[in-house]
Formats: C-alpha cells, sequence, structure tokens
C-alpha cells in the first residue's frame, strides 16, 4: 500500500494537516453492519404495515408518500439507535437515546396524519421537519465533544 505521508497546504488561515484532520473525523462514528441491516428489515416492516393497513384509497400519491415516509424515517432513527457508535459511549448513549425516542414520536405523529388528514402537503411537511430535527440534533450532540 505505501506509507502515509503528512499532508499539508496553507490556507488564509496558516498550515492545515490533512492527515491528521480526515484521521480525526473518520474514527468520529462506526457503523455495524448486521445491526443496521436488521434496522433496514424492521423499517421494511412498518412501511408495509402501512402498506396492508391502509384505510384510504390505495395506489394514491398519499398512499405511496405515507409508505416513503414511514421508510425513511424509521430507517432513519433505528439505524442511529440500534447501528451507530460514536467516538464516546456518552455521546452514543444520549444519541441512542434521541433517536428512540424520535421513532416514536414519529411513528405516533405519522398515525395521526394518515388517520386525521388525507393532505399530501401536510404528511410532506410534518414528516419532513421531524427528520430534519432528529438530524439537527445529533449533529449537534455528536460535535459537542462530551
Amino acid at each position: 500500500m505505501g506509507t502515509c505521508r503528512e499532508n499539508t497546504g496553507s490556507s488564509a488561515f496558516g498550515r492545515i494537516d490533512t492527515t491528521t484532520f480526515s484521521a480525526k473525523y473518520r474514527k468520529a462514528m462506526k457503523v455495524n453492519t448486521v445491526t443496521t441491516i436488521i434496522a433496514t428489515a424492521i423499517s421494511g416492516l412498518i412501511a408495509y404495515g402501512f402498506y396492508a393497513f391502509w384505510g384510504g384509497e390505495q395506489a394514491s400519491n398519499l398512499h405511496y408518500s405515507t409508505i416513503g415516509s414511514a421508510l425513511i424515517f424509521s430507517l432513519v432513527t433505528l439505524c442511529c439507535a440500534i447501528s451507530v457508535n460514536f467516538e464516546t459511549s456518552r455521546i452514543t448513549t444520549v444519541i441512542r437515546a434521541v433517536a428512540g425516542v424520535s421513532f416514536f414520536i414519529g411513528l405516533g405523529v405519522l398515525i395521526l396524519i394518515t388517520k386525521l388528514t388525507n393532505s399530501l402537503p401536510t404528511l410532506i411537511i410534518v414528516m419532513g421537519i421531524l427528520t430534519l430535527l432528529f438530524s439537527l440534533i445529533v449533529y449537534a450532540v455528536s460535535r459537542s465533544g462530551q
């Protein structure tokens, strides 16, 4: 393979050691493959549940959007809850707790939206905001350095 040499460059802020910089962030997060596969299977089953027990018109845009929202939101939150490890156990524990709570809140909100309204924009906006808020919280906690 060869040896790893120091990779420095200059910028307006001085010399930057890119080898150390990339090594620092490369070890920041580890993903367990087996539990990611399990999280994907659980998310697929949840999405299939929304497909099978749909009370409205089948094969509509709202139906497919609900299935997609259930799949994406549950996949993101479950992967963070069970298959991602961060540099310290404290950060990992906090993110897993936030992901677990977000998973159940998101699932409950999705069930309420499908039962109470037939509005596609409401579904997309609410689930999008929940997903982005979850991502923002996970990012903030992972960069806190605790």
